[in-house]
């Protein structure tokens, strides 16, 4: 395929943005392209602000910080997700729409747990109760907290511990 073909016929219908990239701003510029045209393709027709976005964006970890051995939270892949609807409003005067999956999200908690109940059917366990084991307030409990489950805060990783329990998110 030649690259006048390749730039007629290579069309995305759907992008990812899934954790940290080490190329941000290639990465960045390549969906930017993406969804600022009409019909999905790196050439093809700009999108205008009334035209509706053809290409789903999807977010598989809503988190805005996540830690390691580092003694400071690390940016998150949340980030990539601010910076591509800052970078759409402040160049192109409107909005990306993007879906987000993962923790706090209900879809992966039912998801979880339908799992879990099918399993436990096939072993002839009676489930009572869903925990959500974490270190994040603002993903693990508040989506725990948010579908019925018991949530439970260690006091490491994300949440530093320096208060009994967190403010917004309880466990």
């Amino acid at each position: 395929m030649s690259m006048e073909e390749l730039k007629k016929e290579l069309k995305f219908s759907c992008v990812i943005l899934n954790g940290a990239t080490h190329n941000l701003l290639s990465f960045s510029q390549v969906v930017y392209d993406i969804l600022r045209t009409k019909d999905g393709s790196l050439y093809g027709p700009p999108r205008g602000p009334n035209d509706p976005q053809t290409v789903t964006v999807i977010t598989l970890n809503p988190d805005l910080f996540y830690s390691t051995t580092h003694p400071m939270e690390r940016i998150g892949p949340q980030a990539l997700q601010i910076m591509m609807q800052a970078l759409f409003k402040a160049t192109l005067g409107y909005e990306i729409e993007i879906e987000s999956y993962g923790k706090p999200y209900k879809f992966n908690f039912d998801f979880v747990e339908e799992a879990l109940r099918s399993r436990a059917v096939r072993q002839n366990i009676k489930i009572s109760n869903f925990y959500m084991i974490g270190d994040n307030p603002k993903s693990d409990i508040a989506g725990a907290n948010s579908n019925g489950w018991v949530s439970i805060l260690v006091k490491t990783g994300v949440f530093d511990g320096k208060t009994k329990n967190d403010s917004q998110n309880p466990a």
